[in-house]
């Protein structure tokens, strides 16, 4: 994997801009099957592997900001326990909790596991996605949790930053 940098672009730094005045996340929420949290991680270091903007951070450089990979983590997952809508409260700390812009990543993800089944949330920053490419990345994360349960890693090869 290699390191990818890249000035912000003008909307990219608008939303970064308007994190400082109030969070700008977004949540995605999906269910899964019965799942561990093994597989939900491996699953979330597929994805992150294969997407240049999940292993990013953002540096001001002389007054400009730049994505940079490099020393960026894995995505968070934080485990939970959840009854009924008990996600609810869950999405709404998502969304009104800082994602760490300077050090990565602009992703983090929760597993809701309950008696019927598991939810996750996977919470993004509007400098590196939308919420269609949030549904994308949820379902490829999904995907991806389908085929550990089952033995079977999905190859995801990594995107070229620079496009085709």
């Amino acid at each position: 994997m290699s390191n990818f940098g890249r000035q912000l672009s003008a909307s990219e730094t608008q939303w970064l801009l308007l994190d400082r005045v109030g969070n700008v996340n977004f949540v995605m929420i999906g269910e899964l099957e019965a799942t561990t949290p093994e597989h939900v991680r491996s699953a979330l270091d597929a994805v992150q592997r294969r997407h240049p903007l999940l292993r990013v951070r953002v540096v001001d450089q002389g007054g400009a900001l730049w994505f940079r990979s490099g020393g960026v983590r894995s995505i968070p997952l934080r485990v939970e326990t959840a009854q009924g809508e008990g996600w609810i409260p869950e999405v709404e700390r998502e969304m009104n909790t800082t994602l760490p812009a300077e050090e990565g990543p602009l992703a983090r993800a929760v597993l809701l596991r309950s008696q019927d089944g598991a939810k996750l949330l996977i919470t993004l920053h509007h400098a590196i996605a939308d919420g269609r490419s949030g549904m994308a990345l949820l379902r490829e994360v999904a995907r991806a949790v389908a085929a550990e349960a089952v033995g079977r890693p999905l190859d995801l090869p990594p995107i070229d930053p620079a496009g085709p």
